[in-house]
């Protein structure tokens, strides 16, 4: 994986890199980053973070920071 990469996230992923949503909705679930156990919601332009886990949804998302 190189910056600038499309990937395709659903329910059980993790996140393998720092990113933002392109299209589509999902929660992920950040609590070994932040330590906060809800579930966040991801829409359109908002960050991902590197080993974070999507719990619910579907999205495309761009790769920032790898």
């Amino acid at each position: 994986m190189v910056e600038g990469d499309l990937i395709f996230l659903k329910s059980g992923n993790q996140i393998p890199a720092d990113a933002r949503v392109v299209e589509g909705n999902i929660a992920v679930n950040e609590a070994l980053l932040t330590g906060e156990a809800d579930e966040i919601e991801k829409k359109s332009d908002d960050t991902l973070m590197s080993g974070s886990f999507v719990v619910s949804g579907q999205a495309y998302a761009v790769l920032e920071k790898v």
